[in-house]
């Protein structure tokens, strides 16, 4: 009962993702959710205290509701090249990642589901590499190589990977290097990071 509540609420609009924590008797002890902050924090709190009673036939202290709410979106929309991570969710225990690029003033969806035990950061990068990946040309790939953390309180997220180019059976692979702030908005910064590797890349095939 208490997973198909945490479906349902990882459903509700505006919310990212879920987790219900209990006490030793079985009962919620405290409901986590991170939103978008489009997202009024109060109405989503009443739409849980719903599903609360719907689904348990009890009602729940809203201050045992906590919401944690990510901007997730780019300030600058005329920006060129931006990703925007839409949604972050769990369908039938499968990580599922969708995001909006922008590249050039062109736009592109893509809808990436993971592995159960896939983290939110590879989630990130595996649907933004898959999404290049489908933009650029056939001779062109990208490969993941690593992703760590640094920086003094592991504030800064470095992602390595290789730019692949396929010509008449020669393959050229190129290491290249991504960095952003992730600024407690991890998913964002994982598609930062990427662009920042690839973007002079990206850059002189749309001039082409």
């Amino acid at each position: 009962m208490l997973d198909k509540l945490e479906e349902q609420i990882i459903r509700l609009d505006g919310v990212i993702s879920a987790k219900i924590s209990l006490k030793d008797d079985g009962e919620i002890d405290e409901i986590h959710v991170v939103s978008h902050k489009s997202r009024n924090p109060k109405n989503l709190v009443r739409d849980i205290e719903t599903l609360v009673h719907i689904n348990l036939s009890k009602e729940i202290d809203h201050k045992k509701i906590s919401i944690a709410q990510l901007n997730i979106k780019e300030e600058n929309n005329s920006s060129k090249y931006r990703i925007e991570i839409i949604s972050i969710n769990k369908l039938y225990n499968r990580p599922i990642c969708e995001l909006h690029l922008y590249l050039g003033g062109l736009e592109f969806k893509k809808r990436y589901e993971g592995q159960i035990y896939e983290t939110i950061q590879n989630l990130v990068a595996q649907t933004v590499i898959n999404s290049l990946t489908d933009i650029l040309p056939v001779n062109i790939q990208l490969e993941l190589k690593n992703m760590f953390f640094t920086g003094i309180n592991n504030e800064i997220i470095l992602i390595e990977l290789f730019w692949i180019t396929i010509n008449d059976g020669f393959i050229r692979r190129e290491p290249l290097i991504g960095t952003a702030y992730v600024k407690n908005e991890l998913p964002m910064a994982v598609g930062q990071a990427l662009l920042n590797a690839i973007n002079r890349k990206i850059h002189i095939l749309l001039a082409d």
